[in-house]
């Protein structure tokens, strides 16, 4: 009984959170899907820059959509020079982030994003946010990135950016490479993974002992 509890306990938890994103997060936002408007955002991530358009996440800051995440398209290549931490400014084109291509989805909301957009016009940089230095992390995966392709032939880099920060938008633009890691099935070893991370932690703690 007391196992059964705790299942129906855990389960009631998980119906409860994702009730109250789509009730208090998502919902609110679906209400501007398919209006045009200017935004104000902080961009929370370095833009990735895929074959013909540019992906840019940031965090709204307008009073009717506060600190609701969002993803932005460019076809114009302005935001390819952003960095974490820029407050921007455009006009975009909303939509909805519960469907993609016609067909309902939940790969955006599982990623926390209420809402997706396209930039339209001049984009305006408004200086830098008051905590950028939070993103520090990212700064310093970037310039990992850099280095690897500054100093690897281009497909040896993009294994090294996916193994070493998870980046592998060069690899679903190399058609080659990524059937042959689908079909291998091997496309599980150019990520992040839990395994990995316990690898890095043994070499560590072998380097430096048991200190914390």
């Amino acid at each position: 009984r007391q196992r059964a509890l705790l299942l129906c306990g855990f389960l009631a938890l998980g119906f409860v959170r994702y009730w109250g994103q789509m009730a208090f997060v998502i919902s609110p936002a679906e209400a501007f899907a398919g209006e045009t408007r200017v935004i104000t955002a902080r961009v929370t991530d370095y833009p990735v820059v895929n074959d013909g358009y540019t992906t840019v996440y940031v965090r709204l800051m307008d009073e009717t959509l506060p600190d609701r995440k969002a993803m932005f398209y460019s076809y114009d290549g302005v935001c390819d020079d952003l960095r974490p931490g820029d407050i921007i400014t455009s006009e975009a084109r909303l939509r909805s982030a519960l469907t993609r291509m016609g067909e309902e989805t939940d790969t955006y909301i599982s990623k926390g994003i209420s809402l997706r957009g396209y930039f339209q016009g001049e984009m305006n940089c408004n200086g830098r946010w008051w905590a950028s230095f939070l993103y520090m992390p990212k700064e310093a995966a970037h310039v990992l990135r850099e280095t690897c392709e500054r100093l690897f032939p281009p497909r040896t880099a993009m294994f090294l950016k996916a193994l070493t920060t998870g980046e592998k938008s060069d690899i679903y633009l190399d058609p080659e490479v990524y059937v042959s890691l689908s079909v291998a099935g091997i496309m599980h070893v150019v990520a992040v993974s839990g395994m990995h991370v316990m690898l890095l932690l043994s070499v560590v703690s072998m380097v430096l002992g048991n200190r914390k």
